[in-house]
Parts: structure tokens; sequence; C-alpha cells
């Protein structure tokens, strides 16, 4: 993706005010400074996981340069340049122009920032939550921005969040690889659209029906449910065992990738349906995370480009975002899980009901604001 290709000419657009060459420095250096800090405590994190957490979730294997270790690691390596690159780019280009968010409260979007990455990072989400904490707070006003704010923001987060689950859990190469292209296709065609959209109400409807069938999805495969028992469908960490599988995950990727560009996670419809297809959820864990954070780049770049996002606030969830996903992996994977034992059965029972609750707190905040808004435009037209 080229975001250096990305015009910022204000002949072109009026809306775009630029600041001062003195301004921008000061802002690139800031921006830049916090990210080199996230930098150093992410690579401590990746430092932790391959020394202690990888042995312990191999039981006992030591990280090894075989032929699958190998082709995991070029991965991680790719996924952190793929990180890094974005983000001095971002910052590079879009910090010249005036925020058109200055007002927001900083602390405030920054937490909600550090929240999604937390959740996100326990397979709960984070454009839910973060949807969510957003209306809570009053801090977006404008719907239509929050499919670009999302997906501009997350990207660089959920490319870290990669790295740390596919340098620990062992999934299938070639269904991990399929399904990433499979999502990004879609979500860059998804974006094509969804930057053009003017109209909130389009986001609202759209969002709040397919995360309300996501979340009855989700509920129908819990393992505590059990109505849809996909056990014995075939292989529990790969999809290429039957063709059927994985033309069905492709089919499902490619929608799950449109349907990210209007600001619907992947996390909890990803995990729905290839729990349906019979992977073991741990193994969907480095599937969700590398399609997430790969197909968001994409869309990024068409929201970057029409402005259609929030700058300030876009800006703050990248950052802390990070902070939210280290501090996820080493407290509640490293912590609870490796420290003190927690049952892995439990722990995931119990995430899947937070990530449902979560799906259906949002559809139905997106869908009563939808019929709100339409009652109103009908009483202005009597």
């Amino acid at each position: 993706m080229e975001l250096e290709n990305i015009e910022l000419n204000p002949a072109k657009n009026e809306n775009i005010e630029f600041i001062s060459k003195s301004d921008y420095k000061k802002r690139l250096t800031f921006w830049m400074m916090l990210f080199g800090i996230a930098l150093i405590v992410v690579t401590c994190s990746l430092l932790i996981n391959y020394l202690v957490f990888y042995p312990w979730k191999n039981k006992g294997k030591k990280f090894s340069w075989s032929s699958e270790e190998l082709i995991a690691f070029i991965i991680v390596i790719f996924l952190l340049i793929s990180a890094i690159v974005f983000c001095i780019l971002y910052f590079w280009i879009t910090l010249r122009v005036k925020y058109n968010d200055s007002n927001q409260n900083k602390y405030i979007v920054g937490a909600i920032g550090f929240t999604g990455g937390f959740t996100d990072t326990i397979g709960v989400g984070s454009f839910g939550v973060i949807t969510g904490l957003l209306k809570a707070t009053k801090s977006i006003k404008d719907d239509s921005k929050l499919p670009g704010t999302l997906n501009v923001a997350l990207g660089v987060s959920a490319l870290i969040e990669s790295a740390l689950f596919v340098g620990s859990i062992k999934v299938n190469t070639v269904t991990l690889f399929v399904l990433v292209v499979a999502v990004i296709v879609g979500t860059f065609i998804g974006s094509l659209f969804v930057s053009k959209i003017k109209d909130p109400k389009i986001v609202k409807i759209v969002m709040g029906i397919t995360l309300f069938f996501v979340a009855i999805l989700m509920i129908l495969t819990h393992p505590q449910v059990n109505v849809i028992n996909t056990s014995n469908i075939g292989d529990k960490t790969s999809l290429i065992d039957k063709p059927w599988r994985i033309i069905v995950a492709i089919i499902i990727f490619f929608f799950l990738g449109m349907i990210q560009s209007f600001g619907i996670g992947l996390y909890a419809p990803a995990m729905a349906s290839l729990s349906f297809l019979g992977l073991d959820q741990q193994v969907v864990f480095p599937i969700m995370a590398c399609g997430s954070s790969l197909c968001m780049l994409p869309a990024a770049y068409s929201f970057i480009k029409r402005k259609k996002y929030l700058q300030l606030s876009a800006n703050l969830i990248m950052i802390w975002s990070i902070f939210g996903v280290v501090a996820a992996f080493l407290l509640v994977f490293v912590g609870l899980q490796m420290g003190a034992g927690m049952n892995e059965q439990m722990f995931n029972s119990v995430l899947k009901w937070l990530a449902i609750a979560v799906i259906f707190y949002v559809s139905i905040s997106m869908l009563t604001e939808y019929y709100l808004i339409v009652k109103r435009n009908k009483k202005t037209n009597i």
C-alpha cells in the first residue's frame, strides 16, 4: 500500500487545512517517540513469548528452526515490518493536516484505545468495544466517520497482536494464507463503497443487522449451548483436509472482509464461522488476528485518502491499543493461563460469552439509533 501517493492538496479539497512546518515537526517527534516506546515494549513481549510462553504452550518444546517454525517466524517478521512501515508513513503524511477532531478528550480516547487492544487480544474483539465506548462517552458525533476511524486506528495493534499469536500457536500455513488473502480482497472491495457513504443511517442499519445475526450464530456454536455441534467435522488445526471446508471458509472470509469496511470487526464473526467449520478455538486466534490486521491496511488507505476518519482519535487509539495488546498478552495469557494455571476451556468459554454480550450491545444500540433517526425525519417531513 503506497501511502506516500495519497494526495493532500488543498486546491483539490477545500476541507483540508495544513499546519505550519514547525508544528508538524513537533507533532511528528511526539508521535514517533510514543511509537518508539511502544516498539520497545512489543520487543520485550516477543522475547517473553519465544523464551517462556512458547515452550509452555507446546508442552515443553523449545523454539527451533524447523521448516514449520521458520515459516511462522518469517510471518512474524513480515507482520512487524508491515506495522512499522505503515505507522511511519501514516504519521509522516497525515500529521501535516489540521485535526478534524482537535477537541477530543485525549485521556478518554487513549483509555478507549487501550481497552480495545486489551479486549481484542483476549478474543472479545475491538471494533464493537471501541464503538460502544466512543458512543457511551460521546466521543464520536458523526457515525459516517466511524468505520474509517476503526480501520485506520486498529491496523497496527492488530499486526502486533498477530505476531504474538502466530509466534506461539501452531496453525496450518496454507489455511492461514488462503483465508487472509480472501479477507484482504473483500476488505479492499468493500472499502471502495463504504468510504463514499455520506449517510450515517446506512452504516447503522448494516452494522446493527449483521452484528445481531453474528451474535445468534455465536450462541448456537458456543460449547455450553452446543445446538450446532461441529466437533467431528474434520481436522481441528486445518481446513484443507476437506475441499468443501476451505471453499466455504474462503467465501465467508471474503464477505467478512467486505463488512469489516463498515466498522464490523472480524474477530467475532470469524470466531463463529471457523468454530462452525470445526476449527479449534485456539487455532482461530492467529487466523483472526492476521486476517483482521492485514485487511485493515487497504481499507485504511481508502479512508485516509478521502479523510473519512477522526484524525486525533485514530492516532490515540493506534498507539494506546498497542499497549493494550501487550498488557493483555502478559496478564491474561502469560500470567493467568501459564502462571496461575487457569483452565483453558473455561477461559475460552467465558471469552466467548463476553464477545456475545458486546456484540448484542452494539447491535441493539445501532438499530435503536437508526430507528430514532428515521422517526425524527418522519416528524420533520410532516
